[in-house]
């Protein structure tokens, strides 16, 4: 194994030396992947999508909606406002804040709970006995932190 591929590896892995550790970190990774089901089945189901609206005097808004498009039945989950007579003032563009929100929203929960879950099976089912240590996705592990310390409860 070259030195690039050592690095890539652990890059991409955390390594476990207790069992302990490994129950810890699979635990976290299945509690993220069921908040992540419940918080992404809670939202207003249906593809999200952006509009701005440039309101004159009082500022330029962001929105993130759902529906269907063009039609009457349209509902609009976030408003975000920047306060700002220019519809691109960088220091408070909201717009980038409402692409992120309606690209995160509920259709790509199962996705991201899939991902822990599976990480979850894969470090659960590996051996760890003196000499093995068990290897878990950091990245799997650096979301499922992140999850469990922010976004509500579930």
């Amino acid at each position: 194994m070259s030195d690039e591929d050592i690095r890539m590896v652990q890059e991409h892995l955390v390594f476990l030396d207790f069992e302990a550790e490994r129950d810890q970190a699979v635990q976290l990774l299945a509690d993220a992947a069921n908040k992540l089901t419940k918080l992404g089945s809670a939202a207003t189901p249906g593809q999200w999508w952006t509009h701005d609206t440039h309101l004159g005097v009082g500022g330029h808004t962001a929105s993130v909606l759902t529906g269907e498009s063009g039609t009457s039945k349209v509902e609009l989950l976030a408003w975000l406002p920047t306060f700002s007579n220019e519809p691109w003032d960088q220091s408070r563009n909201v717009w980038n804040n409402a692409q992120w929100i309606a690209v995160m929203g509920p259709t790509i929960a199962p996705f991201l709970a899939a991902w822990l879950s599976q990480a979850a099976q894969i470090a659960a089912a590996a051996p760890n006995r003196g000499e093995f240590r068990v290897s878990v996705d950091r990245k799997a592990l650096g979301l499922a932190e992140y999850v469990m310390r922010t976004g509500g409860a579930a």
